[in-house]
């Protein structure tokens, strides 16, 4: 890998010597480190979706040691369970269609109306099934007292 890359810099004409220079260094120093191009690779990925958005590494340093101290700390949730919630969160929010920072309030309405519902049909089922279930036993009554003559 190493020799690769000194060698393809070496190749390219239009490179400086402070540029060549620079190459190598850093080339030796993933050699030191024994990073391979199989963790390099991520890192790479990391670092232009960072520059994509405009992110520097310290923001994202920041706001996880901020995750940390409000919920691992506060609430005993690792940042990984943390990170996880708010994915859920967003994939519930686009599903429904509802902004992410009401899906809270959405869910609770949606169970305030089960509630309702569940209220109103046991309501119904006094209402209306107790009086056909008395009418159907008085009519059983009725009909094992009275002899049916066929």
């Amino acid at each position: 890998m190493i020799i690769d890359i000194i060698s393809s810099a070496k190749m390219h004409t239009d490179i400086s010597q402070e540029d060549f220079n620079l190459t190598r260094e850093t080339v030796l120093m993933l050699k030191r480190e024994r990073l391979t191009n199989d963790e390099l690779v991520p890192l790479k990925r990391l670092y232009g979706f960072l520059k994509e958005r405009n992110l520097r590494e310290e923001q994202i340093e920041q706001l996880i040691d901020e995750f940390d101290t409000h919920f691992f700390k506060r609430k005993g949730v690792s940042t990984e369970e943390y990170v996880d919630t708010i994915i859920n969160l967003s994939l519930i929010s686009r599903k429904f269609n509802v902004p992410l920072e009401k899906v809270l309030d959405s869910v609770n309405e949606k169970r305030r109306e089960r509630d309702t519902l569940a209220k109103d049909i046991e309501e119904l089922k006094i209402t209306k099934w107790l009086p056909f279930k008395t009418t159907l036993r008085h009519w059983k009554n009725w009909k094992s007292t009275k002899k049916i003559d066929h």
